[in-house]
């Protein structure tokens, strides 16, 4: 598929809502904060890797339950799910799943641990969803391929781009417009895939914004970004074209208008009606040297949200075709209080953490080291942010 290409050239480069019928959009512009704030380093977590576990994966969770901290992993090779004990940085156990027979569950690309006998495992490839036991046994499943209204189904789940659960639903993101060398005036609204665990039904909604239609996109730069507000169980987008970032809340839409002092605006492919699809290297190109939007996190305990900025790589950075400078952006870490007020930037120019693999516990903000010459660990580096003098 298209699709699977162009996102293995991007993701070294990356390691509805404007129209919905039934939802209502409130926009806000949001007053930039004079607030003080300090985001330091405060210490390392160091966790070992076999030598069939790579480094530099977005497939990770940290969780909390039964008395344990965990951080589990995911060996696609083996498909298997490593945890880790967080405190101690040791191998805890492993979970090899099947790939068939009985309890096969496929080659695995991304799950979500509910808790430690409640796992839900995705196939990307067969379009599954599993939800197993402590012991990899099947206990339901779901098949995307055939519930789509009109459109393919095909979500994409990552440590970044997490299955996110809200009561009884489970949400997916399931970006892709299947139109994305079209100037689409349209979209359908089949962006989150929602589960219901009672009913064993799937449903889908929201579209892509406005901006879209602007222009033919093409594949990466159509991609979703989503986290979810545990202490309010709303549901966080953000699409690497547009300033806003949108809430799902019950019942409506919300958008907040908060950007980067980095973030210039994307030009599109083409303006025209459609385009044939150009060569994947081309459509990477027009992204780097562009300015776009990532990730998003949300932090509980400062109760901040943070969102990754690439910065563009110039031409002349592209042309030395530097297995690092001219492939990896220079970021900032785009911070904002939980009422989506920006509070200010972090830089982060030396290339040295894959930006986007984050995780938040009590002890702060977790971000994964870029290491090419230390293939045995997995490391991350802890960092503390300050506001107004209190952490």
């Amino acid at each position: 598929m298209k699709r699977d290409l162009i996102f293995v050239i991007s993701i070294l480069f990356t390691l509805t809502c404007c129209n919905s019928k039934n939802n209502s959009i409130h926009s806000y512009e949001n007053s930039i904060s004079s607030r003080n704030f300090e985001f330091k380093k405060i210490d390392s977590k160091i966790f070992p890797l076999d030598s069939t576990t790579t480094g530099g994966n977005n497939n990770f969770q940290y969780i909390e339950g039964e008395g344990k901290n965990l951080i589990a992993y995911l060996n696609k090779n083996q498909n298997t799910l490593i945890f880790y004990d967080y405190k101690n940085e040791k191998l805890d156990f492993k979970l090899r799943m099947e790939i068939e027979g009985p309890n096969g569950v496929g080659n695995i690309s991304g799950f979500l641990v509910n808790s430690l006998d409640s796992i839900f495992v995705y196939s990307y490839r067969s379009a599954w969803l599993y939800h197993i036991n402590r012991f990899g046994k099947i206990v339901n499943m779901y098949d995307f391929k055939n519930s789509g209204k009109g459109f393919i189904s095909r979500p994409y789940i990552s440590g970044n781009q997490p299955i996110m659960k809200r009561g009884d639903f489970l949400f997916l993101n399931n970006w892709g417009s299947q139109r994305e060398y079209y100037r689409n005036k349209d979209y359908p609204e089949s962006l989150l895939a929602k589960i219901n665990l009672t009913k064993n039904e799937i449903n889908y909604e929201f579209s892509y914004p406005e901006i879209y239609s602007t222009g033919v996109w093409g594949m990466q730069l159509h991609v979703m970004y989503n986290t979810i507000n545990p202490l309010t169980s709303e549901i966080i987008l953000g699409f690497p074209i547009d300033d806003y970032i949108y809430v799902l809340k019950d019942g409506e839409f919300e958008k907040y208008r908060q950007g980067s002092k980095y973030f210039e605006g994307v030009n599109p492919l083409s303006t025209k009606s459609r385009i044939n699809a150009p060569p994947p290297k081309m459509e990477v190109h027009n992204e780097r040297v562009q300015s776009t939007y990532r990730t998003i996190h949300f932090d509980p305990y400062n109760q901040i949200y943070m969102r990754v900025v690439y910065k563009p790589i110039s031409e002349e950075i592209l042309a030395l075709n530097d297995p690092i400078l001219s492939v990896f952006p220079k970021a900032s870490l785009l911070i904002l209080d939980n009422e989506f007020n920006k509070i200010g930037e972090v830089d982060f120019d030396n290339h040295n953490y894959w930006i986007n693999n984050i995780f938040v516990n009590e002890n702060g903000i977790h971000i994964m080291k870029m290491d090419f010459v230390n293939e045995d660990i997995l490391t991350f580096d802890v960092f503390k942010f300050e506001l107004d003098g209190k952490y």
